[in-house]
């Protein structure tokens, strides 16, 4: 559990930390592609090969039907002066009244080299088709090196956030593949773009999505949380205690949903005067929910990631309330060492020596905070419990290191 927290987190600094559901953007796909081209369909044909400069082998379904190109959006080099362009591409997977769809050529490795492999036609409607075609006019943003200066970093930012001003006008689009290409687009956008697009997000819109339960799923509402917290005021308050009180998370099922986002949408409003109620309610509280906690540890998680308004020695102060419930103390231990917190080495010794077979998680997480503590006792504490159980302290070797906060060089450009 502990190699998967640390993923998480590196993660969760860079994208959208509430948005794991954001898969590849038509963008990104463009990018990889070698041909990107709408194509209307003729006629349905059996086992035909493409004859788009080699054989087309996107799909080992015999059913294929004959497209023309009608649009390249991308590889239109390839057409070497032919005036139409015909290819055979598996049967689109449904019935469909449509005539136009979007296709991609990939260039994959094959048994004799290069090959063509040919996605599934995808049928589109004339506003997505426009959508799809102004998408692909788009330069993707380039990420810069590690090693790029600031002013190149901030430029790349700035590039991002403007392409990000085209998709937010279409946020619920009632198409399908709009709506999902721009909720992907958010929630694989680096969170500091996101916070660049602080003056241009409509806060009332907003708000309006995220308390629409009915016809907005709890992982959509959940992104519209986190682009209210880069631009949220004292007075989106009222709304966020609401979502917050014991009785609607008690009532409604999808504010439990979204509690993680709305906690880190909170605290960017409440600040440190917020934490005193995530203790109270959640941390302290043995009798809040088990994903509950989860969620609040969540929240906190993010703020000392990249946020940068609460200290990290306040928010380890919340953690260290959760040292006292074993079963969420393992989560815990490795934010306290990544915010350099080395005030609980007794604790934990205390806590290794302690736990049974039932609670022997603990014990890794325990050594992988010892050994990066750079206070003198932790070395003998590490060196006591090393003796007391030497296959814990070897597991954690197997472990990805933890790097404090204030130790680590910034090396994402993001």
């Amino acid at each position: 559990m502990f190699s998967l927290i640390v993923a998480w987190l590196k993660w969760s600094v860079l994208l959208c930390p509430f948005c794991p559901e954001a898969k590849m953007t038509l963008g990104e796909e463009f990018a990889g592609a070698r041909i990107v081209a709408l194509v209307r369909r003729v006629d349905q044909t059996k086992g035909a090969a493409s004859e788009l400069h080699g054989p087309g082998r996107a799909d080992a379904d015999s059913s294929r039907s004959e497209f023309i190109v009608t649009r390249f959006l991308k590889g239109d080099d390839l057409l070497d002066g032919e005036r139409e362009m015909k290819v055979a591409l598996p049967t689109p997977a449904t019935d469909s009244t449509a005539n136009l769809y979007l296709v991609l050529r990939h260039e994959v490795d094959g048994p004799h080299g290069l090959e063509s492999a040919w996605t599934r036609p995808v049928a589109l409607t004339r506003r997505s088709a426009s959508f799809v075609a102004q998408v692909a006019s788009f330069d993707f943003p380039v990420k810069p090196p590690r090693d790029a200066d600031e002013s190149e970093k901030l430029a790349y930012r700035e590039r991002y956030a403007k392409r990000l001003t085209f998709f937010q006008a279409n946020f619920e689009d009632p198409e399908l593949l709009i709506r999902d290409d721009v909720y992907n687009e958010f929630g694989r956008a680096p969170y500091p773009v996101i916070q660049l697009l602080a003056d241009d997000l409509d806060r009332e819109k907003l708000k309006e999505f995220i308390v629409d339960y009915d016809a907005i799923p709890a992982y959509r509402r959940r992104l519209y949380l986190t682009l209210l917290g880069v631009c949220a005021t004292q007075e989106d308050l009222p709304l966020l205690e609401d979502l917050l009180s014991p009785a609607s998370q008690r009532e409604r099922m999808e504010n439990r949903l979204i509690l993680d986002a709305l906690l880190a949408t909170y605290l960017l409003v409440r600040r440190e005067e917020g934490l005193e109620r995530v203790e109270e309610q959640y941390l302290a509280n043995r009798a809040a929910e088990h994903t509950a906690v989860i969620g609040a540890i969540g929240a906190l998680r993010f703020h000392g990631g990249s946020v940068g308004v609460i200290p990290t020695s306040r928010l380890a102060k919340s953690l260290r309330l959760v040292l006292d419930r074993p079963e969420f103390a393992d989560l815990v231990i490795p934010d306290l060492a990544r915010w350099e917190d080395w005030s609980v080495v007794e604790k934990l010794s205390r806590m290794f020596r302690e736990s049974t077979d039932a609670t022997q998680w603990i014990r890794v997480p325990i050594v992988r905070y010892l050994q990066v503590c750079p206070e003198s006792r932790a070395k003998s504490v590490l060196a006591e419990l090393t003796e007391l159980d030497p296959e814990s302290v070897e597991r954690a070797k197997f472990l990805s290191p933890i790097h404090p906060t204030q130790s680590q060089s910034n090396d994402d450009p993001s």
